[in-house]
């Protein structure tokens, strides 16, 4: 994932959020500030990717396992 070789640039905020994700489910608060605080700057497209830098935000800042 460093690298993201091999990564669409439009997908790279997606995953960027879901590492994150994944370092927030087990455990590794800081791991996981860093990739959500890395997502807004692989969106390429702000108004159709807002949605993942609002979620990025949200699991940042007060986590919750379900959105809606």
């Amino acid at each position: 994932m460093e690298s993201f070789d091999g990564v669409a640039r439009d997908e790279r905020a997606v995953l960027t959020y879901l590492v994150g994700e994944l370092w927030r489910r087990v455990g590794d608060v800081n791991l996981a500030h860093g990739w959500f605080g890395r997502v807004a700057s692989e969106v390429v497209d702000p108004q159709s990717q807002q949605w993942v830098i609002d979620a990025a935000r949200q699991q940042r800042d007060c986590p919750r396992e379900w959105f809606g």
